[in-house]
């Protein structure tokens, strides 16, 4: 009797443990629906040794299903997982960030994207740095 008594604490723990698992991949697709969404996009422009910056705020809504999401200005976009990275791609013109999930719970997330770029308009070169940092709640 005491066995069973073991077993059954053990399988309980077992359940337990594996249904409160914080990664990415487990997270998200179980929580298909509205989070709410905090947060700012940092972007510094350098163009012929002058600059400027621009901050954005990012609250608002992220509405997910299975393989998209709808942020609260209607931009869609499609998600994929690997690790602790989520990589969104823009429907409208296939865009792509990538984030670092830097905290990760059953009700919230935050994400972290780092990158620079260049571009070129009308013969000058500018550099583009973005910083977007998210939080997202349930």
């Amino acid at each position: 009797m005491k066995n069973y008594f073991i077993y059954a604490f053990v399988s309980l723990f077992a359940i337990f443990a594996v249904s409160c698992s914080t990664k990415t991949e487990d997270v998200l697709p179980k929580k298909d629906g509205k989070w709410n969404v905090s947060g700012h996009v940092k972007i510094v422009m350098t163009q012929a040794g002058s600059s400027s910056t621009q901050d954005i705020d990012r609250s608002g809504t992220v509405t997910f299903t299975d393989s998209e999401l709808t942020f609260s200005d209607n931009s869609v976009y499609t998600w994929s997982v690997t690790g602790d990275k989520i990589t969104l791609v823009k429907k409208s013109d296939n865009s792509t960030t990538t984030y670092t999930i830097t905290e990760s719970s059953a009700k919230s997330q935050k994400w972290e994207a780092d990158y620079t770029y260049s571009q070129s308009i009308g013969g000058v070169t500018q550099s583009i740095q973005v910083v977007d940092h998210l939080n997202l709640a349930r």
